[in-house]
């Protein structure tokens, strides 16, 4: 399977002044591949240390 999809990050401060980070990925399909395609991207936090 082919996959084509760059991993993006970035920190964001949340409003009690934590640095909160985030991994995105464009979940869109590939034109190669049958199905449909879409522009989503999805985002997962990422843990701090001290947080389960």
């Amino acid at each position: 399977m082919l996959t084509i999809a760059t991993p993006m990050s970035y920190t964001v401060q949340s409003a009690d002044g934590r640095e909160v980070k985030f991994v995105v990925i464009a979940a869109g399909g590939n034109g190669r591949v049958p199905g449909k395609l879409s522009d989503t991207l999805v985002a997962f936090a990422l843990a701090t240390r001290g947080e389960d």
